[in-house]
């Protein structure tokens, strides 16, 4: 059919393209063997247009997995959620069997080095905890400061002076009031030391929220009220997106300088009073002590791998999502003016635009104004 109007040429492309797009497509199939095409859905085989002479465009050869891939990948996946869930599970259980547990008036903090990946994970669940309580706390704080004048005044200073006050000087009152509220458990020196690390980030993440807040443009809260933004509405679309860049490099530097306080927290003793609590600092503290050179080593570097591995996991992947919240200003140039002082895209609009801020950079006045114009600002 397609010979009777088209060349030899011409039909074989026609007939080669319609075979392709048409599988792609999956209306039909084609048998290189039989040289028929198929109806997919009708099934029935479609008489008359074998390729008489045309040779069909080779497809390219398809990859095949081997016979167990796909299975084994899968298995894999499934094992990895499963000890992850264990892990987690594990983990809860001995956080809570170490805090809700009895006071111990004198710590027992191991040098066994495979003590050491339980004592990295204690760690890094109280500065976890003292970085999510210091957002909470910086998020509220610098909200209702930015947002009544009246609170401002006092609120800021107040920060100013609480961020000057060495966390360090807080240390013996807050571990002695903790252990006074909590005296029959473990978790009084828990929370005491979760506090300490608490007062050595919150204030950073607290100016940057309100210095955020106060940067606002303008514009952008005119437009949540034009939109009638409610005020969850305003903090969730306006505040906490602009802000996102400068609370996750500032939550970067708090959870850095937390880890200084970790450490002194974790090896607190006060007179016959044990403080000190099982993690990397107190690990460091009595290998130190004890003068095991090979401890000490171990502690460094699960310390550096436990650094690392928030840097690569958690920062890293989240600096990327922030850069979505990036705002810029752009400002624009002033296009021409054309006649009823409209822009204008080119052509006898534009000619005349040009011709009449001239006239009113002459001082033709009168004559721009007859014409319709307006002086540009």
């Amino acid at each position: 059919m397609l010979d009777e109007h088209f060349g030899e040429d011409e039909s074989r492309r026609q007939l080669e393209t319609a075979i392709q797009w048409g599988r792609y497509a999956e209306i039909f199939d084609y048998d290189a063997a039989t040289g028929k095409l198929t109806l997919t859905r009708l099934d029935a085989p479609v008489t008359d247009l074998a390729l008489s002479n045309a040779q069909a465009t080779p497809l390219p050869p398809t990859v095949k997995r081997p016979a167990g891939s796909r299975w084994s990948w899968a298995f894999l996946i499934d094992i990895a959620v499963f000890l992850f869930v264990f892990a987690a599970i594990f983990g809860v259980y001995a956080i809570g069997r170490s805090w809700l547990g009895p006071v111990h008036p004198q710590a027992q903090i191991s040098q066994n080095l495979r003590d050491l990946p339980l004592y990295a994970f204690y760690s890094l669940v109280r500065i976890g905890v003292a970085y999510a309580l210091s957002l909470v706390f910086a998020l509220a704080y610098g909200y209702v400061a930015a947002s009544s004048r009246r609170a401002e005044v006092i609120m800021v200073p107040l920060l100013d002076i609480l961020q000057s006050i060495p966390v360090l000087s807080f240390l013996p009152g807050v571990m002695l009031a903790m252990v006074a509220i909590f005296p029959h458990s473990q978790f009084g020196v828990e929370l005491g030391s979760i506090l300490l690390i608490f007062t050595g980030q919150v204030w950073n993440i607290a100016f940057s929220f309100y210095s955020s807040l106060k940067s606002i443009p303008r514009e952008l809260h005119e437009a949540a009220v034009i939109y009638r933004f409610s005020r969850w509405q305003r903090f969730a679309e306006l505040d906490l997106p602009f802000s996102t860049i400068g609370l996750v490099w500032n939550s970067m530097m708090s959870v850095a300088g937390g880890w200084f306080f970790l450490m002194a927290c974790e090896m607190f003793v006060l007179g016959k009073r044990d403080f000190r609590l099982p993690g990397l600092g107190s690990f460091l503290q009595t290998a130190a002590s004890s003068g095991n050179t090979r401890a000490i080593l171990w502690g460094v570097a699960a310390m550096i791998a436990v650094i690392v591995f928030l840097d690569q996991i958690v920062w890293r992947p989240i600096i990327v999502w922030a850069d979505k919240f990036k705002f810029e200003q752009v400002g624009e140039e002033p296009r021409p003016l054309g006649r009823k002082g409209g822009e204008v895209g080119g052509g006898k609009e534009w000619a005349r635009g040009q011709e009449l801020q001239e006239l009113a950079a002459a001082g033709e006045l009168n004559v721009f104004r007859r014409h319709g114009g307006i002086l540009p600002e």
